[in-house]
């Protein structure tokens, strides 16, 4: 029930921002000063004057220098002496994350995104990439001997100048990077009804990302989908999501039939919404991770960020009062920056025109 609703909820809303995706392809042109003339001829000019970028990078400047120029962090006592240990805690924690984060590319991206699109949006997800690794573990001669009897492989015999040592070979996992992570997401990529007014007062938020069916089958192993956080389990009651898991990666054989290469992306879809999913008749905050073409579930949890928000930030270049979406710095200055082309492209086909040499022939010479 709750997918049916989404897939409606999800393709009306990909259908009403149709045009505004139209648009922004145009702007994203615009500030890379690649709009080309729609109507020019095979020898007229049709080059684009670098204006809005121009002005996109003198503005980013103004907006990224004073944060930058700032110190990271204020460190102040507290008014009252018993909230001085939580003060060093904090402090601790905000140094951690301002060694992890980089400021500085965030800004940049955001504020690009902002100039450019009706709306930037920073995601910040608590993530945990692990690789695996081989090692080497030190083992004594019985051991050894026993594995080597046993057909155990990776071992290894290295004579060193005044002894000989064995050694194991053994695969792990390690933790590369772990904690909160805020990252500019792309736009077209944050899909949210026509009418919302602000991320967390939307019906529902979703976040798209694209996967095949190998990062799908490598989140199942790693036991992402299985992650509890903070005690939160994965919400059974929104059916068997192992189960369904399994019929989206290994098909039956009338759906295999079906099934396209494996290069194939999933479009999956991380949706944020309030429902009721114990049937108390009382809506709760959860997240569900589904495929929207099969509509099956990955998983679905309760909300397990901080006061149950939603972890997107969004911000406008100029607001537009009852709307998520604004005005973007592109969408002011289209008019100026298409008649600054226009105005030079006009200069380069009169030259072109004043440079033409005209050879008079008899009529119905072969001269052209």
């Amino acid at each position: 029930e709750l997918v049916s609703f989404l897939t409606k909820e999800y393709n009306q809303a990909i259908n009403d921002r149709s045009k505004m995706i139209k648009d922004c392809k145009q702007w994203v042109l615009q500030a890379s000063s690649r709009l080309k003339r729609d109507d020019a001829r095979p020898r007229d000019s049709n080059i684009d004057i670098p204006l809005t970028r121009k002005r996109m990078m003198q503005n980013a400047a103004r907006l990224k220098n004073p944060i930058l120029q700032q110190d990271r962090l204020f460190v102040t006592p507290p008014r009252s002496g018993t909230n001085e240990d939580l003060a060093r805690k904090l402090e601790d924690a905000v140094d951690y994350m301002s060694d992890q984060i980089d400021y500085n590319a965030l800004l940049d991206d955001w504020i690009e995104q902002i100039q450019i699109f009706p709306c930037g949006i920073v995601k910040t997800p608590f993530i945990t990439k692990k690789e695996k690794i081989v090692r080497w573990e030190q083992i004594d001669l019985d051991g050894y001997n026993t594995a080597l009897l046993e057909g155990e492989s990776g071992l290894v015999r290295r004579e060193m100048e005044n002894e000989v040592k064995y050694f194991k070979e053994l695969s792990d996992t390690v933790i590369r990077k772990q904690g909160a992570f805020p990252e500019v997401i792309p736009f077209e990529d944050f899909v949210v009804p026509a009418h919302t007014i602000d991320v967390d007062s939307a019906d529902w938020v979703t976040h798209r990302v694209f996967l095949t069916k190998r990062d799908i089958q490598s989140r199942i192993s790693e036991g992402i989908y299985n992650k509890t956080d903070n005690g939160n389990k994965v919400l059974e009651s929104l059916g068997k999501p192992e189960a369904t898991r399994e019929k989206l990666i290994n098909p039956t054989p009338e759906d295999d039939k079906k099934a396209e290469p494996p290069a194939k992306q999933f479009e999956v879809l991380e949706t944020y919404i309030c429902y009721d999913v114990d049937g108390d008749k009382e809506a709760e905050q959860i997240i569900i991770t589904w495929e929207l073409k099969s509509g099956v579930v990955l998983r679905a949890l309760h909300n397990f960020y901080h006061e149950y928000r939603r972890p997107f930030v969004t911000h406008a270049y100029k607001r537009i009062i009852g709307s998520i979406y604004g005005n973007s710095l592109t969408y002011l200055l289209e008019p100026l920056h298409r008649a600054n082309s226009a105005s030079f492209n006009q200069r380069f086909d009169a030259a072109s025109l004043a440079n033409e040499k005209i050879v008079v022939v008899p009529v119905g010479s072969d001269l052209k």
